[in-house]
């Protein structure tokens, strides 16, 4: 079994590459890919620790995009080493613009009375803050029962207190992720839209360089596996699947496996391979 799709604390994850390293040979997988958002800061100690375990380690990002109006998160696999400097200049523009708009959250949030420890937010990263970051903090001080209920409150747009930044459009970014030669992958899109935005995204997204989209998710339904598999299929993309761990001590989701039942071949991986 394999994980395409983890977190350190590089971004929003709470391990160290080295630790994931150490997790998924522990729990058995046979390879996994960090894909920190935004930043490629860990990849370097994350291939580094890769060299020495059983664990086949893929380097990856998810870069943060938008499709109108919507957020869409572009995974890019098998990242080389000389790509991570084009990846940093990339997104350094959408880093800055996502500071600010970070900053104008807290001090929302602050005004409207809610007693939260600046520290913890902005420093529980190394290289990028976002969302999830507050919705700890949120979760920490009891303002809600877990992340995702922090999320649904108050971390929405719409809800008072948060206001999407700039994003990048998703198709210059799946261009540039196949011009670095590396993989651009659609992560979790029925977590993120419609069925039918898929359908009007996927041509248009395929045509760019679109290589495959996670059918294998941890928070998919069967049948929302069952849409995307099919998706897949229909509009000629490779599978792929990955936890999207953050190794959050609220969350029921877990390396390699989800919320339990998830399960990921290596022949996905196989799979993507050939592409390159």
């Amino acid at each position: 079994m394999i994980d395409l799709h983890t977190h350190s604390h590089y971004s929003d994850g709470t391990h160290s590459p080295e630790t994931l390293v150490a997790m998924a040979e522990k729990a058995g997988l046979k390879a996994i890919a960090l894909c920190d958002h935004n930043t490629v800061g860990g990849l370097e100690t994350f291939m580094a620790a890769g060299s020495k375990s059983s664990v086949e380690t893929i380097p990856g990002a998810e870069l943060t995009t938008g499709y109108k109006g919507k957020e869409l998160h572009i995974l890019a696999l098998f990242l080389s080493p000389d790509c991570y400097d084009a990846v940093t200049e990339k997104m350094a523009p959408f880093r800055k613009a996502k500071e600010a708009n970070n900053q104008q959250l807290f001090h929302s949030l602050l005004a409207a009375g809610f007693q939260l420890d600046r520290q913890r937010i902005f420093q529980g990263s190394l290289d990028y803050v976002n969302r999830l970051a507050f919705a700890k903090e949120l979760f920490r001080c009891g303002y809600a029962a877990s992340t995702d209920e922090a999320f649904d409150k108050f971390l929405l747009p719409g809800l008072g207190f948060y206001e999407p930044a700039p994003r990048a459009d998703v198709f210059d970014i799946i261009r540039f992720v196949r011009q670095l030669g590396a993989l651009p992958v659609l992560a979790h899109p029925l977590y993120s839209v419609s069925e039918e935005t898929l359908r009007e995204l996927l041509p248009q997204a395929k045509e760019a360089g679109l290589a495959a989209m996670e059918t294998h998710y941890s928070k998919y339904t069967p049948e929302e596996t069952a849409c995307a598999r099919q998706l897949a299929t229909e509009f000629g993309l490779a599978e792929s699947g990955g936890s999207d761990y953050h190794g959050n001590k609220d969350s029921v989701i877990q390396m390699g496996v989800g919320k339990g039942s998830l399960h990921i071949p290596y022949t996905i991986l196989e799979n993507l391979k050939n592409l390159l």
